[in-house]
């Protein structure tokens, strides 16, 4: 069954890996990372851990990754779990992903009295051959407070073991931590997969009030309160104070165009409005669904094709 899940992936992704040869950077996808201890209440670090390694290792130049939504379509129609990604699996799902490397990592989180330490093992998986390869290898640990430091760690020797060097500037903005908390960064987390509603909003407040400078926090909540503003205008100012703010920390935050053009739009077809105004919100959804457009167009993962249709739909009812 799953050969055969391979082969019809592999027939819908083929125009995708035609398009990627072109590229000569080393292309690396980071998978979720594994809970050696089985711990439930760390689960969020499987995905945390590998989207942060991504967003790290992708500040280098020499290196494309792949992006989180596209690994994790294809897990999803691979009906793959994180138990199924042995050196075999890894291999066909870095095929699928058009990757050269694939890496496999996992953590383990112990509490000994009042100082809790971290380990973070990093394997990288050769696709070509499907066999890790055990030179490329990383890992790293110490007290978990300096999670984002042993982070670092692994994001730099993964890019040096693949045989990259990274240059001053890339290392610098390799090194910066997406929050100054550690305990903002574990409640963003959470919220990522909280499916109830207000535990959700809940986590991202807090998170924001322990780190307000946490982008990613500020797109998350933005984006979770617009969900419901379109049926409730008192949540707009919200909406447009935390994409806005998100956008002004971290330009590269995609997603916040996408929703901003949907905001404005919204507002724009608000009778109550003078006209000006609407032509005024008009004017905003469209620069924010052509940046979006414009960033996302090359996106090889169905999500982001999806959405970028969808942004080219709406543009054109709005332009002149």
């Amino acid at each position: 069954m799953f050969k055969l899940l391979v082969i019809v992936v592999s027939l819908i992704v083929s125009s995708d890996q035609a398009l990627a040869r072109e590229d000569d950077r080393i292309a690396l996808a980071v998978v979720p990372f594994r809970n050696v201890m089985q711990r439930q209440e760390l689960d969020w670090m499987c995905d945390g851990f590998a989207e942060t390694i991504t967003t790290k290792l992708n500040h280098i130049k020499r290196l494309r990754l792949v992006e989180r939504v596209q690994i994790s379509e294809v897990l999803k129609e691979l009906q793959l779990g994180l138990s199924d990604l042995t050196e075999d699996g890894a291999g066909s799902v870095g095929k699928l992903v058009n990757a050269d490397f694939l890496v496999l990592g996992s953590f383990q989180k112990l509490d000994v009295e009042a100082s809790p330490t971290l380990k973070i093992n990093a394997r990288v998986v050769h696709v070509a051959t499907g066999e890790v390869d055990p030179g490329r290898a990383a890992s790293a640990g110490g007290p978990y407070a300096k999670v984002f430091g042993i982070q670092d760690e692994i994001a730099t020797m993964l890019a040096r073991n693949l045989g990259v060097e990274i240059a001053e500037d890339e290392l610098r903005l390799l090194s910066m931590d997406e929050t100054s908390s550690v305990v903002a960064y574990e409640l963003y987390n959470l919220a990522r997969y909280e499916r109830d509603g207000q535990r959700k909003e809940d986590l991202l407040r807090r998170a924001l009030e322990l780190d307000p400078a946490y982008a990613k926090a500020h797109l998350k909540l933005g984006s979770f309160l617009a969900t419901r503003a379109f049926s409730d205008q008192t949540l707009e100012a919200q909406v447009l104070n935390h994409l806005s703010r998100c956008l002004e920390l971290d330009p590269s935050l995609v997603d916040a165009h996408y929703v901003l053009g949907d905001v404005y739009r919204h507002r724009a077809r608000n009778p109550d409005l003078p006209k000006d105004a609407r032509k005024e919100a008009e004017r905003k959804a469209l620069v924010h669904y052509r940046t979006f457009i414009e960033m996302k167009k090359d996106s090889r993962a169905r999500y982001y094709k999806h959405k970028v249709e969808r942004a080219q739909n709406a543009a054109r009812k709005i332009e002149p």
